[in-house]
Protein backbone atom coordinates (compact mmCIF):
# COMPACT_ATOMS: atom_id res chain seq x y z
CA UNK A 1 0.00 0.00 0.00
CA UNK A 2 2.81 2.50 1.38
CA UNK A 3 4.73 1.66 -2.10
CA UNK A 4 1.75 2.45 -4.60
CA UNK A 5 1.52 5.57 -2.68
CA UNK A 6 5.12 6.53 -3.20
CA UNK A 7 4.85 5.26 -6.56
CA UNK A 8 1.91 7.85 -7.40
CA UNK A 9 3.78 10.54 -5.66
CA UNK A 10 6.88 9.73 -7.74
CA UNK A 11 4.84 9.76 -11.52
CA UNK A 12 3.30 13.34 -10.47
CA UNK A 13 7.04 14.95 -9.73
CA UNK A 14 8.13 13.44 -12.95
CA UNK A 15 4.83 15.28 -14.54
CA UNK A 16 5.66 18.37 -13.27
CA UNK A 17 9.48 18.09 -13.81
CA UNK A 18 8.60 17.70 -17.78
CA UNK A 19 6.15 20.33 -17.95
CA UNK A 20 8.30 22.59 -16.19
CA UNK A 21 11.21 21.74 -18.27
CA UNK A 22 8.99 22.99 -21.31
CA UNK A 23 7.61 25.58 -19.79
CA UNK A 24 11.68 26.46 -19.49
CA UNK A 25 12.19 26.41 -23.48
CA UNK A 26 9.38 28.73 -24.00
CA UNK A 27 10.13 32.29 -24.47
CA UNK A 28 8.14 35.86 -25.69
CA UNK A 29 7.50 35.82 -29.39
CA UNK A 30 8.51 39.53 -29.17
CA UNK A 31 10.69 41.52 -27.14
CA UNK A 32 9.85 44.62 -27.77
CA UNK A 33 6.20 44.83 -26.28
CA UNK A 34 2.83 44.85 -28.56
CA UNK A 35 1.18 47.00 -31.06
CA UNK A 36 -1.97 46.09 -31.04
CA UNK A 37 -3.73 49.51 -30.37
CA UNK A 38 -3.89 50.03 -34.47
CA UNK A 39 -5.52 46.58 -35.04
CA UNK A 40 -9.22 45.78 -35.44
CA UNK A 41 -10.74 44.70 -31.71
CA UNK A 42 -12.72 42.13 -33.28
CA UNK A 43 -9.83 40.44 -34.68
CA UNK A 44 -7.87 40.83 -31.64
CA UNK A 45 -10.62 39.26 -30.07
CA UNK A 46 -10.75 36.57 -32.56
CA UNK A 47 -7.19 35.50 -31.57
CA UNK A 48 -7.68 35.82 -28.06
CA UNK A 49 -11.02 33.25 -28.68
CA UNK A 50 -8.93 30.75 -31.37
CA UNK A 51 -5.53 30.53 -29.55
CA UNK A 52 -5.37 31.13 -26.30
CA UNK A 53 -2.35 32.01 -24.28
CA UNK A 54 -0.53 31.54 -28.03
CA UNK A 55 -2.60 34.95 -29.53
CA UNK A 56 0.08 37.55 -29.62
CA UNK A 57 2.34 35.31 -31.59
CA UNK A 58 -0.38 33.71 -34.24
CA UNK A 59 -1.59 37.43 -34.48
CA UNK A 60 1.74 38.80 -35.47
CA UNK A 61 2.15 36.15 -38.14
CA UNK A 62 -0.87 37.34 -39.02
CA UNK A 63 -0.20 40.82 -39.94
CA UNK A 64 2.92 39.77 -41.08
CA UNK A 65 1.76 37.56 -43.48
CA UNK A 66 -0.98 39.88 -44.58
CA UNK A 67 1.74 43.10 -44.99
CA UNK A 68 4.31 40.64 -46.51
CA UNK A 69 1.13 40.39 -49.00
CA UNK A 70 0.64 44.00 -49.69
CA UNK A 71 4.41 44.08 -50.44
CA UNK A 72 3.71 42.15 -53.49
Amino acid sequence: MLYIMYAKYERKKMVQQIQNFFNSLRFPTFAHGDNFGNVDANLVRYFRTEYGRDWQGALNEHLYNVSKKKLK
